[in-house]
């Protein structure tokens, strides 16, 4: 028995199962109830911190609770401060040295003036053998759109055939042949003469030799031959004492499709055909008469602003592109209409020709004029104040924030800028003033 009780002790405390409680039945070894109550107390610690745990967690969610709703809930005071408009603070603008500009700006559209057009017919083939063709292609493009047009000039090829300028008012209505007579042959005499090729032996509006001679001339100076007519009219033949059962020999002719009119110079293209091989369509031809004009519309407000010699920037709102003019004349107020404003004509010249790509727009009119001469000290017009004494003076701004009055003598204003001279204290280009508060 000593010797169980020995191996009992060498075997060492029992360990309790793994649920922490030995089993009922099990009988518990010498020093059982010291473990028992280490394991009890050990838990009841446990239980104790979870507990402690679970209070801090729910004092942390309180405290973010009044944090939230601190900002949602205000007190009267609070929300009184929050709403009250903020503490008044000055507003500055600095001194300028320069030269005032008064600047107007105002509406103007440019005139299109007369434009003519053509659009050749079928063509007549030289040598009196009739049309030569009735589907019309460009066959060669002389002259460039925008360019200036002169009488004798040759424009454009229509297959093969010259289409020129002449100066004349009525377009030609016909073919004019030799033997022929009307106003339209007195107009080519009057064309060709002025070119140097005179038909002075026949008479005024009668197509004879003379002319039949200068409208061959005409026609080899431009290097093409000239067109003749199959039949001679009955004037012609006349003249020309043919025997009955003779046939006649083919006559001159300008046929009205290679003779463009134009009633008065300087003209300018300003239509032409694409490219060659482009097949006839109408209009084939335009050309703008004299030069485009720009007329402004000022309004009578501003009617002591603008002068004749004024520099003028013309913009247009289509493209963007800018020109220059001067204003060359202000004319009498005029009163268009019910949907109308009145406004004064301002006629804008420039020393270059206006673009004739910019007639018949509507384009902005800027006038700058110079208020001062030379080089002034300026303050915004909501700087100047006037006291009692109806004395000026401005408020000037140090850096420290410290204000003094400064009074001043007024003079020209341009563009809400208004020239000063100090007349007590101290004023300088660079100065803040106060203009508003």
């Amino acid at each position: 028995m000593r010797r169980a009780m020995r191996e009992d002790r060498a075997a060492g405390p029992a360990v309790p199962p793994a649920g922490g409680v030995p089993p009922a039945n099990a009988m518990a070894p010498t020093g059982a109830p010291q473990r028992i109550d280490d394991y009890q107390r050990l838990s009841r610690q446990v239980r104790h911190q979870r507990r402690l745990l679970w209070l801090a967690g729910g004092v942390a969610l309180v405290a973010l609770a009044g944090t939230a709703a601190s900002h949602w809930v205000k007190s009267p005071a609070q929300a009184a401060a929050d709403t009250a408009p903020p503490v008044p603070s000055m507003i500055t603008a600095r001194v300028s040295y320069s030269v005032l500009r008064n600047t107007v700006v105002f509406r103007g559209t440019f005139s299109s003036g007369r434009v003519l057009s053509f659009t050749p017919t079928a063509e007549v083939a030289p040598g009196g053998s009739g049309p030569l063709s009735q589907n019309l292609v460009v066959s060669r493009i002389d002259a460039r759109d925008g360019t200036r047009v002169r009488p004798g000039e040759v424009l454009l090829e229509v297959s093969d055939r010259p289409l020129f300028v002449l100066a004349g008012a009525v377009p030609a209505f016909r073919d004019m042949v030799q033997g022929e007579s009307g106003a339209d042959i007195a107009e080519l005499q009057s064309a060709l003469g002025m070119l140097g090729y005179s038909c002075a032996r026949d008479p005024a509006g009668v197509f004879g030799s003379a002319t039949a001679a200068a409208v061959r001339q005409f026609y080899s100076t431009l290097g093409f031959s000239v067109p003749l007519a199959g039949g001679a009219p009955a004037a012609a033949a006349a003249s020309q004492g043919h025997r009955h059962g003779t046939k006649p020999a083919p006559l001159v002719e300008v046929p009205m499709s290679e003779v463009m009119f134009v009633p008065s110079f300087p003209a300018t293209l300003t239509a032409l055909p694409d490219a060659i091989g482009e097949q006839i369509k109408s209009p084939t031809v335009s050309v703008a008469l004299g030069q485009p004009e720009l007329t402004g519309q000022l309004p009578p407000a501003d009617a002591g602003e603008v002068r004749p010699g004024m520099p003028v920037q013309v913009l247009s709102n289509l493209s963007g592109a800018r020109l220059t003019g001067i204003v060359a004349s202000v004319g009498h107020l005029r009163t268009p209409g019910q949907n109308a404003a009145p406004y004064l004509p301002v006629r804008i010249h420039r020393a270059h020709r206006w673009r004739h790509s910019w007639a018949g727009q509507n384009v902005q009119l800027t006038v700058t004029a110079a208020a001062t001469s030379e080089p002034v000290l300026a303050v915004p017009e909501a700087a100047i104040s006037a006291g009692a004494d109806a004395r000026t003076s401005v408020t000037v701004v140090d850096r420290s924030g410290l204000t003094r009055r400064v009074r001043v003598r007024t003079g020209a204003a341009a563009n809400g800028l208004v020239a000063v001279v100090p007349v007590s204290g101290g004023l300088a280009a660079g100065d803040r003033v106060v203009v508003g508060g």
